[in-house]
């Protein structure tokens, strides 16, 4: 065990409570990531995400927006968020990530529940803390990587118990310390990059209308040939193919997440017929929807 930026970290540790189809869900992955390995594009899931960062910097995509973080920063990110992360050529980054699920129940009420989970509603869900805020989510961190490795902590009902009042407690600092969040996303300079921004969130939150360039280029008052050329350049995807693997990764999310019968996904998704939505799930994902579906339930079920 060594400490970076105080943080108690392990290289390859893990902690597993449940899966995310039980009361209450946690997995806490202490591990390394390289440019190398970093996603084409983003993904979302149906629980919650913490991503800490223990190395020097690197980029944390949300909505289509890049983020700017560095060591010591938290990503909180709630189910259904569109986001990936970008690190930066060189060493390996050393990073936790802290996925969890806190169904209504899981607290003495569902209004208390909502509080604790209010901090990852913030409209930057980047938070960075000076001391002596900073110490006090240093210390409820390092509190859950301790417990982990007592002998109390052995699978246990009442092991899993004590671990979840304390990952309350964490969700509680977290609360407490909101509102001294230091993190201001760092302003784009250049015009034409923050419209492409803003039609990357554009489309990330109308995936399921009737979306064009046509229509895109008449909203945000570009040309279309200009659009479709800039859009490429900035985000090395054209236009109709970032549309596509929007809706394909929703598609995704409501494949595991919910029962809506897949045409009413599809629906939902935005594709004109069924037959495209087939046709395209498997262009992008490499096998059909119902086979995705059970694939990705029984993996979630640890089977």
């Amino acid at each position: 065990m060594k400490k970076i930026a105080d943080f108690c970290y392990e290289q390859e540790f893990f902690i597993k409570i449940n899966t995310n189809e039980n009361t209450s869900f946690y997995f806490f992955d202490y591990d390394q990531r390289s440019a190398s390995i970093n996603m084409e594009f983003q993904h979302l899931h149906p629980f919650y995400e913490i991503m800490l960062l223990l190395s020097p910097k690197a980029s944390h995509y949300i909505n289509g927006i890049p983020y700017e973080i560095k060591q010591g920063d938290l990503v909180l990110l709630r189910p259904g968020l569109l986001h990936k992360s970008e690190y930066i050529a060189g060493d390996p980054s050393d990073r936790l990530i802290i996925n969890f699920s806190l169904p209504a129940d899981a607290l003495a009420t569902p209004d208390v529940n909502q509080a604790l989970l209010h901090t990852f509603e913030s409209p930057f869900p980047i938070f960075r803390f000076a001391d002596p805020y900073r110490k006090l989510v240093v210390a409820a961190v390092n509190d859950l990587f301790t417990y982990a490795h007592t002998a109390e902590f052995d699978g246990s009902s009442l092991g899993n118990y004590i671990f979840h009042h304390k990952f309350i407690q964490f969700l509680y600092t977290l609360f407490s310390v909101r509102e001294h969040n230091l993190y201001r996303p760092e302003k784009v300079s250049d015009a034409l990059t923050q419209k492409i921004y803003e039609i990357n969130t554009y489309i990330l939150t109308h995936y399921n209308e009737n979306l064009t360039l046509e229509g895109l280029a008449r909203e945000f008052y570009i040309s279309p040939s200009y659009l479709s050329h800039q859009f490429k350049n900035i985000n090395q995807f054209t236009l109709i193919s970032y549309i596509q693997m929007t809706r394909i990764k929703n598609a995704q999310y409501f494949l595991i997440s919910t029962d809506m019968p897949v045409s009413e996904i599809a629906h939902q998704c935005g594709f004109q017929s069924f037959s495209q939505f087939n046709r395209t799930f498997r262009q992008y994902s490499g096998c059909s929807p119902t086979s995705f579906q059970k694939n990705n339930r029984m993996s979630q079920k640890g089977e």
